[in-house]
């Protein structure tokens, strides 16, 4: 049968070379002349000609090379197209197309967004020249980048933190005529929007209905987006909660320091920026968002992302200059260190989820200590989910359904239809409304 990567036709066309260029852009393939699509060999008439032809004008129009050579099937001779998988797209007669299944389709939409702005003919786009020079590069954001790659010792004590040049040739981002190229605007310009509109980073703080209370932009080169954003975030939207230890009074925080500002450098990082639209921190009362256009590399999931993983970097020149100025690693260990932040700080297990073309980073607020004494002492694997669900009604009679669902680390769905069953056999009974009601244990 005809597949991904092999298509059969009677005779040769032109027409065609749609259908190679697909191969191409897709994971290579080969394409027989002389046989029908029932797979029935026929042969071609004139193989001299054909091996002449054909890959002349695959060159001449696609600008490819193909492996084209004369076979015996079926005691008939038949031309066989070996196409190899390109190293970036390429269009024919202005058209972009790639192979689904058996079948050559052309490529539209945001797809097609992405293999005009990125591909560059085998270069990276954020790597191209802008049209920017050294002039608009901030020197606050240079010294700053400098600074924190000798503290993380990944950047020499030799290097002088004013010598812009040094640090833009480092990761070859200046041109001949000097001009810097898209990943310099972004990460050390004083306004990388005037390279991408999108360029940016927003915080929002929200009400439980989702109605926004107030909001902050922060529009800085990228290199100083992080600690400028956690600044912000730590100082106006997430306030300190103290406690005491003997007469030591100990200052935390819902949400872990370092996991927030690993997701939003690993944002500023994956971002897919052919969508002009900001990343954005969203924050709730019990819980906080990051969201940013672009999502998990393909067949990736959720579980393959809390797993042990390859590192695939969307965006490698930032993910580089993030690396040597020490927010990063370069082997994956991003996730892991967001899960290790939130279980030392006490809180549920963080969620991802993609939609809407982009990837979701869910924060839950710290669990108070008495749920996760609860919690310590119960093996989920042994112990039944109600029993658990009554063990932190006893700690907290308010405590809400998805609350619940965060602790235990199901549904909200599964929490429910537990709470109706406790309620049905007559365990547990609510009293009050359901957002300022509280559960009442009866009998023990």
């Amino acid at each position: 049968m005809e597949s991904q990567d092999e298509e059969w036709k009677r005779a040769w066309k032109s027409e065609y070379l749609k259908t190679i260029c697909a191969f191409y852009n897709s994971t290579g393939g080969r394409m027989i002349i002389g046989k029908d699509d029932n797979g029935t060999v026929i042969g071609v008439s004139d193989p001299r000609r054909l091996l002449k032809e054909i890959p002349d004008t695959i060159n001449n129009s696609l600008g490819i090379s193909a492996t084209v050579t004369a076979e015996e099937i079926d005691g008939k001779t038949c031309i066989i197209i070996k196409v190899p998988k390109g190293r970036h797209f390429v269009d024919y007669d202005g058209r972009y197309y790639d192979r689904c299944g058996s079948t050559t389709h052309l490529i539209r939409g945001d797809a097609l967004k992405k293999i005009i702005i990125e591909d560059g003919r085998g270069k990276f786009w954020m790597d191209l020249p802008c049209d920017l020079k050294v002039s608009s590069i901030s020197k606050e954001a240079v010294s700053y980048f400098v600074t924190k790659g000798k503290e993380a010792k990944r950047i020499s004590s030799a290097i002088n933190e004013k010598d812009v040049n040094a640090v833009l040739q480092r990761f070859d981002m200046v041109s001949k005529d000097k001009k810097i190229t898209y990943a310099a605007a972004f990460m050390f310009s004083q306004n990388p929007r005037k390279v991408n509109n999108g360029a940016f980073l927003k915080i929002g703080e929200f009400n439980s209905k989702g109605i926004l209370l107030r909001e902050d932009y922060v529009e800085e080169p990228f290199i100083m987006i992080p600690d400028k954003a956690l600044s912000i975030l730590y100082d106006k939207y997430i306030p300190p909660i103290f406690d005491y230890v003997g007469a030591s009074r100990i200052l935390s925080y819902k949400y872990p320091v370092e996991a927030v500002r690993e997701l939003i450098v690993n944002a500023i990082c994956h971002k897919n920026y052919i969508h002009r639209e900001p990343i954005t921190v969203s924050v709730y009362p019990d819980r906080i968002e990051i969201y940013c256009f672009g999502g998990l590399p393909e067949g990736w999931t959720e579980k393959t992302l809390k797993g042990k993983h390859s590192s695939v970097r969307r965006n490698e020149t930032l993910a580089e200059v993030f690396h040597e100025a020490g927010f990063v690693e370069n082997w994956a260990q991003g996730i892991g260190k967001v899960m290790d932040e939130c279980k030392k700080n006490g809180n549920p297990e963080p969620r991802f989820s993609q939609y809407l073309n982009g990837l979701e980073a869910t924060l839950y607020e710290k669990r108070d200590k008495k749920t996760n004494e609860i919690l310590a002492n119960i093996n989920p694997t042994r112990a039944k989910t109600q029993d658990i669900i009554l063990s932190l009604i006893a700690n907290d009679p308010t405590i809400s359904a998805m609350a619940m669902a965060q602790s235990i680390g199901v549904t909200e769905r599964t929490i429910l239809s537990n709470l109706s069953k406790l309620t049905s056999a007559g365990k547990i009974k609510r009293e009050g409304s359901r957002k300022q009601g509280s559960w009442i244990i009866i009998g023990k």
